[in-house]
């Protein structure tokens, strides 16, 4: 009867080795197919569990609340400026870039025996450019003015990419009149004075809520003294918009990929070492290696262009150091058992659900 070969037979050939039972070197279809559909479930669990939430790292404006004791401080009674926003439309969108253009509709509400039009218009966004404003539409209510403008805005933004490709973000449109300070004038708006089409399409975009808050901002004009630098004030509103990301088509087109690589690499456990299939093995594991670094070229051009690390990329990692394992195992581990190359390929893929779980939950 033959003696089985195990981990540790350094001293036989592969003659040897063969008649030792061939079937003892190879990891069987039916372990590899049940392995993979486990991972595939587990990521698809994962892939549906992350929809019920949307992961936004893009923090609010932060701007100075005005309160009645800061109104004191700044000089008494201001007068009350009401502003509405309308979100009418996005004719340009590059949320990868973070780089879009706006139409809105901004109007103000104040008594004119305070303010003049002439003042009010002298509004300005922060980050933004206005690329066209209309003529004010102006109305009469009661003892109150109501002035409205038509624009179109263009703003790039910095946004928070870590989570890409699961990715929600925040976009803060923040109003504010450089050339008057909250002695003069004070904000006043809420969430029912900001409106949003309810028609407006973004592709791969959804907008899941919206905030509003008013206060005042400082900017530091000129540091002569530090500990008595000059300081400019004006009042400030910011109009928040949270964006979704639609659908899963980017995520598939990345990770389907990433995973069918790494199975094919695993291919070469059930390829018999001993039956003239080595070549075959080391060619399916070089392979491997070889489309993942190509495939890395795809993901960067899907991938927004910063300078840290993305879920993407981390996971794109974990592929290529376990590809390179089952490379080396390939090429030192003829003599390893089917026990122990079934143990290496679950824990590998074992290691896949980790990682992702890891990066996507707890990151």
């Amino acid at each position: 009867m033959p003696k089985k070969a195990s981990w540790g037979e350094a001293g036989m050939n592969e003659a040897q080795l063969e008649q030792a039972g061939v079937g003892n070197y190879t990891v069987t279809a039916h372990f590899q197919i049940i392995s993979m559909i486990l991972v595939i479930l587990s990521f698809a669990g994962m892939f549906i569990y992350s929809k019920k939430f949307v992961r936004i790292k893009d923090p609010y404006e932060n701007i100075l609340p005005l309160t009645p004791q800061k109104r004191l401080d700044f000089g008494g009674r201001p007068a009350e400026l009401q502003l509405g926003f309308l979100l009418r439309g996005f004719p340009f969108f590059d949320m990868t870039k973070g780089t879009f253009s706006v139409n809105v509709a901004l109007y103000f509400v104040f008594d004119p025996r305070l303010m003049s039009v002439d003042r009010v218009s002298e509004f300005f966004f922060k980050r933004g450019v206005i690329l066209s404003k209309s003529d004010p539409v102006i109305k009469i209510s009661g003892n109150k003015l109501f002035v409205q403008y038509e624009l179109r805005l263009k703003f790039d933004v910095s946004l928070n990419y870590e989570d890409f490709p699961f990715d929600g973000h925040r976009v803060n449109f923040v109003v504010y009149h450089p050339n008057i300070s909250p002695g003069e004038v004070y904000y006043t708006a809420v969430r029912n004075d900001f409106l949003i089409n309810r028609n407006i399409e973004i592709p791969g975009w959804n907008i899941v809520d919206r905030r509003v808050v008013t206060g005042f901002e400082e900017e530091r004009l000129v540091i002569v003294d530090r500990a008595n630098p000059i300081v400019s004030y004006h009042p400030s509103a910011v109009f928040t918009v949270d964006f979704d990301r639609l659908g899963a088509r980017q995520i598939m087109t990345i990770f389907i990929p990433l995973l069918l690589i790494f199975f094919i690499s695993l291919l070469s456990f059930s390829l018999n070492p001993f039956s003239g299939a080595r070549t075959t093995m080391l060619s399916l594991a070089a392979a491997s290696i070889t489309a993942l670094i190509s495939y890395r070229f795809v993901i960067e051009n899907m991938s927004p262009s910063v300078g840290y690390l993305l879920i993407v990329d981390r996971m794109f990692l974990v592929f290529l150091i376990l590809c390179g394992m089952v490379f080396l195992v390939t090429i030192f581990g003829a003599r390893i058992t089917r026990f122990y190359k079934s143990l290496i390929a679950a824990g590998l893929q074992s290691i896949v659900v980790a990682a992702f779980g890891y990066f996507f939950f707890w990151i």
